[in-house]
């Protein structure tokens, strides 16, 4: 009898174009649909790193290039920019890292073109001190005169997690103030094992957020949600929870927001049994994403949630890496 009953409803709610979870079959083409640009994003930006990487490295290890140099001062290319700050010293190191680096004009230069959620891809020379970025930037204006990169925390977890390409793990304003960035670097070893440089950039996550706003209202129309949300955020360790990209049809839904924008122990505006709820939906979406960690397809952790008077459909899943946790909840 019980068996039967839980038929009719599953039926009932295909009937309604919902999976047993409660979750619409379009909300879950969306889901799918963001979480697959996120990752591509992440994907490409990292790849990008690590084929800089190997570039710089192969020429690292190989014999000394006879290419002539450029002087001190003397302009590489609008492409990019040099900065130089005034304690680095001058000379062979300079140079050579004029040389070296000049191999990564056109690659970054089309990598620009090509993914404009990038705001700047930079290489740091831990020698000299000078830092090669593009697009081409006014370094001093930006830097001041005298910035010193090695106590910048690109530099130093690039350095505590070589080989592999460390993400930053919050988000942070850009060096213009005018949005959030999430960091990834790749530090590197010269021929005689020792850190040399390292390789990073910064995504723009507010772009990311607008670019797909309009697979939001498409799915708006077509369903006449009443309301509804979506955000992305860093997943937390021991500091708060750090959003990296958020989008709201109305007021209401920045309770959710709110919710996982303040640290583990105190989520806002949620009483203690829907706040279990979130964070029990959350923990399947990591347990998911880990045993899924090897394969292309991504399923989602779905679940209803009471937020003030209305009643939310959500699902969550996990990036692999960066482990972004992306939400979508409607109503």
């Amino acid at each position: 009898m019980l068996n039967r009953y839980i038929v009719q409803i599953i039926v009932l709610l295909l009937l309604q174009g919902c999976t047993p979870e409660g979750v619409s079959f379009s909300q879950e083409e969306l889901h799918r649909k963001v979480h697959q640009i996120y990752q591509q994003a992440f994907d490409d930006f990292e790849a990008e790193i690590e084929a800089s990487a190997k570039l710089i490295e192969s020429s690292l290890n190989a014999k000394k290039s006879k290419s002539p140099h450029l002087a001190p001062g003397q302009a590489t290319d609008q492409l990019s920019s040099f900065y130089i700050p005034d304690f680095s010293s001058r000379g062979l190191a300079l140079n050579r890292f004029r040389d070296l680096s000049m191999s990564l004009e056109k690659s970054w230069d089309h990598f620009l073109k090509n993914h404009p959620y990038i705001s700047w891809l930079y290489i740091f020379d831990r020698v000299s001190g000078a830092l090669r970025i593009a697009p081409a930037t006014p370094t001093e204006l930006t830097f001041g005169t005298s910035m010193d990169f090695k106590k910048f925390e690109f530099f130093e977890a690039a350095l505590r997690e070589y080989p592999r390409v460390a993400w930053q793990k919050k988000t942070k304003e850009d060096m213009s103030g005018t949005g959030l960035i999430l960091m990834a670097s790749r530090a590197l070893k010269n021929a005689k094992g020792n850190f040399s440089h390292v390789i990073s950039g910064d995504v723009k996550v507010s772009y990311m957020s607008k670019s797909v706003q309009p697979l939001f209202d498409e799915f708006i129309a077509k369903t006449r949600s009443k309301g509804f949300h979506f955000f992305a955020y860093l997943k937390p360790t021991h500091h708060p929870r750090s959003t990296i990209s958020e989008y709201a049809s109305d007021q209401g839904e920045w309770l959710l927001l709110k919710a996982f924008s303040s640290s583990d122990s105190e989520l806002l505006h949620v009483n203690p049994m829907t706040q279990a709820k979130l964070l029990l939906i959350e923990e399947g979406a990591t347990r998911l994403a880990q045993l899924q960690e090897k394969s292309l397809t991504q399923n989602y952790v779905t679940g209803r949630v009471h937020l003030g008077n209305a009643l939310y459909r959500c699902s969550a899943s996990q990036l692999r890496n960066p482990q972004v946790l992306l939400w979508i909840c409607s109503r």
